[in-house]
């Protein structure tokens, strides 16, 4: 794999282009970073339109170009590169175009972003296993019901919506004066199509053409098909009028049946599979993304999404769309659902069966390489407890019962 941003823009490895050219912005919570991987930072109102250049960023480029890696996260691509994988950033570092600023100068730190990654704020309804209340209305609730953090916690909470409306009204600023200037958008949630300021950023792309966006929105598609549809053609009068050069949408799934439905709990599948049958099959101009995180539950069950996405691109080819594509990363937190808990080789022949029906090569060596990084950490019996602990928990609020929806998991945990 080229590393472009090294060899075409002369930058010393192990420089990361997302460092240089992405900014994720968290709106509610008031925090930025420069890929999900890295450590946040406070952004303010007063101070909001510098939101890419925050005292981290800075360093964590000059790190970069002083040819170091600068922690804060980075560790995860250091770890996959060091056993022979593919890495984000040797992902990013292939394909993605640096800020122009770097055209010019390739020792500048301070540039302005070109990906922007925006997250509105919490509504969802949705609580996967491994998500939180910053991300989930549905988890705050149950937070909130359950007692399940500190009363300072909870105060968080609505300190963050009374001070929402005026950093969403900073962030609306921002992008009229800059979205010219960006070549990808990211939206998340929450869950976009649950969230009003979705449908109010399609209609700023529909007030501010950027012909040369290309607009992504991850969904985990549980939305009733009539709504879905109704934003949908929204999005493909975009497209149709040049507004946007591009409309990717990435569904948020990792694997298929109940251990899927358990792991992301509110997810209908039969819902899912109606909403992608609708883009599939009615909205060919729109690109298709399975966006999985692996963790030790869905790892077992993700092989049968992967057939089940073989399948539906066995129609796209036949009607010359383009092919959705599956993309892969492995869960940050929280620790205890972590693939690398189990004893070495524990999930190979798992990884072995994805290998064989991955669609593309490149999600063959991808999943190698996390196979093999995985296979090099130590088993890890506590974190394996704490699992089960908090499975026993979780059963015990949400009326389930990991152990007949995790047999290998109860059979694993009765022989050690």
């Amino acid at each position: 794999m080229q590393n472009k941003f090294k060899d075409v823009y002369g930058m010393p490895d192990p420089s990361c282009v997302y460092k240089f050219a992405w900014s994720t912005i968290r709106l509610s919570q008031q925090t930025t970073n420069s890929c999900y991987r890295v450590q946040l930072e406070p952004i303010s109102v007063d101070n909001f339109d510098n939101f890419h250049n925050t005292p981290i960023k800075l360093s964590t480029r000059q790190e970069m170009l002083d040819g170091n890696w600068p922690g804060k996260g980075c560790e995860y691509c250091r770890a996959i590169e060091k056993v022979g994988g593919i890495s984000d950033r040797m992902q990013a570092n292939s394909n993605t175009k640096p800020p122009p600023e770097l055209l010019k100068n390739n020792r500048a730190t301070n540039v302005n972003p070109t990906i922007v990654e925006v997250y509105f704020n919490n509504l969802c309804n949705m609580s996967c296993i491994y998500c939180n209340a910053t991300n989930s209305t549905t988890w705050e609730n149950e937070n909130r019901k359950f007692k399940l953090v500190s009363q300072d916690e909870l105060d968080s909470y609505d300190k963050h919506k009374q001070e929402y409306p005026a950093i969403l009204e900073k962030y609306w600023q921002w992008l009229e004066k800059n979205a010219l200037s960006l070549n990808e958008y990211y939206i998340l949630g929450g869950e976009p199509f649950f969230q009003p300021e979705f449908e109010k950023n399609i209609e700023f792309f529909e007030n501010h053409p950027c012909p040369n966006l290309v607009v992504s929105v991850f969904s985990n598609l549980k939305v009733k098909s009539e709504k879905f549809k109704n934003i949908l053609n929204k999005v493909q009068s975009l497209i149709d009028n040049k507004h946007i050069k591009r409309f990717r949408l990435l569904s948020s799934i990792d694997s298929w049946g109940l251990q899927e439905e358990y792991v992301r709990y509110g997810l209908d599948l039969t819902q899912w599979e109606e909403n992608f049958e609708i883009l599939v099959e009615q909205y060919p101009d729109i690109e298709l993304v399975v966006k999985s995180t692996l963790c030790n539950l869905n790892i077992k069950a993700t092989v049968d999404l992967i057939k089940k996405i073989n399948e539906y691109n066995t129609y796209r080819v036949k009607n010359n769309n383009t092919l959705i594509e599956i993309s892969c990363t492995l869960l940050k937190d929280p620790k205890h659902l972590q693939i690398d808990i189990f004893p070495d080789k524990f999930f190979d022949n798992d990884f072995e069966q994805i290998i064989k029906f991955a669609p593309t090569n490149f999600l063959k060596e991808q999943i190698k390489g996390f196979q093999t990084m995985i296979n090099e950490h130590p088993y890890q019996p506590a974190l394996v407890d704490q699992l089960k602990l908090e499975l026993d928990a979780i059963d015990k609020r949400r009326n389930l019962n990991w152990k007949l929806t995790f047999p290998w998991l109860q059979e694993f945990t009765n022989n050690v």
